[in-house]
């Protein structure tokens, strides 16, 4: 290479490590408490238990992992709370309100702090615009897993700590008819309205932790409630559909050992 830049190659050649790429390292963790999705402001309408709400920094790069034992946990959207102006990362979880999701922080080397401002001696990687891309003291993103498809699990290797990163939402809601009526009648008894009868099942895709070792991605209840549709605007059973569907992909394990 003729431009000065650190690489490392693995023994087949492949590149293995770059200065020109700024590195995910750990940056904070910290813990937050789930809330019920019917008694918190802002309230989004769904029949999950309850939700996590992380506070985000708009202005980053960040990605979170978090861990949450023994129930599943999906990713909704960034939102922003209608009246203090904060922005969150927000996930909902079969957990019961009041559950505690532990959750890490992680940042690309270059929006960390300079050289200068508490990094130690030490080897000290930059890129060609003389930015910070790797110091010996950060602790790297470490990902020893994936897994892609809900259903799928892994074991990791054991005596390590671990937490799930999934940064895109993934779920599905899909409208079902059953072929039965509902008959309304008025105080007299005469029939004023019959209507079909349906379920929307709206899911999305997340993890759940069998075990500390052991993840596996699950559905979590999101959006699933009855429906019904006038059947004289439909005479006949109104056809099953499919809102969206949206597959989970890439959910990286990452190692959070000591932090």
């Amino acid at each position: 290479m003729t431009d000065g830049v650190f690489r490392v190659f693995r023994p087949d050649g492949m590149l293995q490590f770059d200065a020109t790429a700024a590195t995910l390292v750990f940056h904070s963790k910290g813990t937050v408490t789930t809330v019920s999705t019917t008694g918190f402001t802002p309230h989004w309408s769904n029949s999950s238990p309850s939700s996590a709400l992380i506070p985000m920094d708009r202005n980053s790069n960040e990605l979170f992992a978090l861990y949450m034992p023994g129930y599943g946990y999906a990713r909704y959207a960034n939102v922003q709370h209608p009246t203090t102006g904060v922005w969150y990362h927000v996930y909902h979880t079969m957990a019961p309100p009041g559950s505690t999701v532990t959750w890490y922080r992680f940042l690309p080397a270059t929006e960390l702090a300079a050289p200068g401002s508490g990094w130690g001696p030490g080897l000290a990687l930059y890129n060609e615009s003389g930015q910070l891309t790797f110091h010996s003291d950060m602790r790297p993103m470490i990902a020893p897993a994936a897994l892609t498809g809900v259903g799928a699990s892994t074991q990791l290797p054991a005596g390590r700590s671990y937490a799930s990163l999934v940064q895109t939402l993934a779920g599905h809601e899909r409208y079902t008819w059953d072929g039965t009526q509902e008959v309304v009648e008025n105080d007299k008894g005469q029939v004023i309205a019959r209507l079909w009868n349906g379920v929307a099942d709206g899911k999305l895709y997340g993890v759940k932790w069998n075990s500390p070792t052991n993840p596996s991605l699950v559905e979590v209840s999101f959006n699933d409630q009855i429906i019904q549709q006038d059947v004289n605007t439909s005479p006949t059973v109104p056809a099953n559909s499919t809102f969206y569907s949206i597959p989970i992909e890439d959910v990286l394990f990452v190692d959070v050992t000591g932090l």
